[in-house]
């Protein structure tokens, strides 16, 4: 579950605006910018996990993701998302007796 988040969060961008000046990167942003982080990325970090663009249940990594968001804006429904989610699957994989994995180079 944790991967899929990883990869395919289901909010891909939250907008935020600068409360003073400072610098994300090397890139300078005034108070009052408008900055747009990009939550989808966060995931497929390079420092993330060891196959950061692949996605490969339960490697290292997998749970480090920002699919719910972080400290004061950490989605309170995140559990209950979770566990909606086990139960889809646990549902669902009966019903595919064929399903295979299949990885894409």
């Amino acid at each position: 579950m944790e991967e899929g988040l990883r990869l395919l969060p289901p909010i891909t961008s939250w907008r935020r605006v600068a409360l003073r000046d400072t610098e994300i990167g090397d890139v300078a942003v005034k108070a009052g910018d408008s900055v747009l982080v990009w939550l989808a990325a966060a995931g497929a970090d390079e420092g993330v996990a060891e196959c950061p663009a692949r996605m490969v249940p339960g490697q290292r990594g997998s749970r480090r993701h920002l699919a719910f968001g972080a400290g004061a804006h950490r989605c309170l429904g995140s559990q209950l998302s979770r566990l909606e989610a086990e139960v889809v699957v646990a549902e669902l994989a009966p019903l595919l007796p064929g399903a295979r994995w299949s990885r894409r180079r």
